[in-house]
């Protein structure tokens, strides 16, 4: 009888694994920088060149940003648009071209989208745009992690060394969850956001018609019809809780550092607090965590009395942290990010004949010229492939080649000596 192995045991996927439920992680937003110092004057009047023939065949023209730039303009490439500016209005300045787009609409339509803004990125840069780009400075980058869940339900922050902890800005449904979160102030390197993006795209949505909705709710007719509508429309709007970490490093940073960035959440902590949990179940608890939310958890605790302080205080410190937020899962949430760009950052595969192997360039291949002129070596006769295949060659008749007719060598016969004698004899 065959056994059968027995199936793995599945983790059930429920609020207590946040991670679980992520379910798209992009980049919101990315600025490069092509440095003064790598470029030179042929780069330079190549690109020029490229920028002309793009506005030449449709980009637009833009107002630069302040005075850094002479030129700016908006390239349309594939998906999306690219805001490029170039050419520095500053005698001194690091920067000589910027580049800033969003990628999410590349990497929602997949990987044919990216390769499609790698070779706009090749186009503009030509064939070295790989080294270009790995050169290229990071002057910002937004990733985006998006949850199906509230994350934040049920959670307390703590920031070591920060007076004001966590700034809760806002709640969205009124029930005293903590709704938005901020961590960083404006500046710094690197700052966390976590919100609710389904209130934010409903209200987006709702924006167009915001004074036909509200002449409706004004109506003593139709504002239930119109309250029927927004319910809908609410409940339409999928659950959706976006955690944002926006890098930004004053004078930016190469790529290859950018997951640095996130050792500036090595003091952050955030706990999860179970509802039924003592004592922030109770009159001074209720109290104590709604004041954590606003004020952070250092302030709240110095507004308790002794006694209360060092019981809240034993109580926090059993808090387990949640799962889906720490230094090190933000430094693999930007390197997954980024690795989605990848093609931009690489030379493309050379093409290859299917099947056999064979090297297809467009480029002519590096050829040793020779400086003297080879010797041809003679064919070989037929009775050198012969004996070669080990067969003895027919004897033929000698040919005799046509040669000019030689003068006849007339040859005398010696004298008779008696002969000779007479005729001295006759002479005297």
């Amino acid at each position: 009888m065959k056994l059968r192995e027995a199936p793995v045991p599945r983790r059930k996927i429920t609020g207590a694994f946040p991670l679980d439920h992520v379910f798209a992680i992009g980049i919101d937003k990315l600025k490069l920088a092509l440095l003064v110092k790598h470029m030179d004057d042929a780069l330079v009047a190549f690109i020029e060149q490229q920028l002309s023939d793009l506005e030449k065949n449709g980009a637009k023209r833009k107002s630069v940003k302040g005075k850094a730039f002479r030129n700016c303009l908006s390239a349309r490439a594939g998906n999306g648009y690219l805001r490029i500016e170039w050419s520095p209005n500053r005698v001194v300045y690091p920067y000589w071209l910027t580049v800033e787009f969003n990628p999410n609409p590349y990497l929602h339509a997949g990987a044919d989208a990216v390769r499609e803004l790698a070779s706009f990125f090749r186009l503009l840069f030509g064939v070295d745009s790989a080294r270009i780009l790995s050169q290229a400075l990071v002057l910002r980058m937004d990733i985006n992690i998006d949850f199906n869940i509230n994350v934040l339900e049920g959670t307390l922050v703590s920031v070591a060394e920060k007076r004001g902890g966590a700034n809760v800005m806002r709640d969205f449904d009124g029930k005293g969850t903590l709704a938005t979160l901020y961590v960083g102030v404006l500046g710094s390197d690197c700052r966390l956001t976590v919100y609710d993006k389904a209130a934010e795209t409903l209200r987006r949505e709702l924006k167009s018609t915001a004074s036909v909705i509200l002449a409706a709710l004004a109506s003593p007719k139709g504002w239930q019809l119109e309250v029927k509508k927004l319910e809908g429309k609410e409940k339409a709007v999928p659950n959706h809780w976006r955690m944002e970490v926006r890098c930004q490093r004053k004078g930016g940073c190469p790529l290859s550092q950018v997951t640095e960035l996130a050792s500036a959440f090595d003091g952050v902590q955030l706990f999860h607090l179970p509802p039924d949990c003592k004592p922030f179940n109770e009159s001074l608890g209720r109290t104590f965590m709604g004041l954590a939310r606003h004020v952070g958890i250092p302030v709240a605790l110095q507004a308790l009395d002794e006694h209360d302080r060092r019981s809240m205080q034993r109580a926090i410190s059993k808090l387990e942290q949640v799962q889906w937020f720490n230094a090190e899962i933000l430094r693999d949430f930007i390197k997954a990010a980024i690795e989605q760009l990848a093609p931009m950052f690489r030379a493309p595969a050379r093409l290859r004949l299917p099947g056999a192997g064979q090297l297809v360039t467009m480029r002519p291949l590096p050829v040793k010229l020779l400086t003297s002129v080879p010797v041809c070596e003679p064919a070989p006769t037929l009775s050198t492939r012969a004996a070669k295949m080990g067969i003895k060659p027919a004897a033929r008749p000698v040919q005799k080649s046509a040669q000019p007719a030689k003068r006849p060598v007339v040859r005398h016969a010696a004298p008779d000596p008696q002969e000779l004698k007479a005729r001295r004899d006759r002479v005297a």
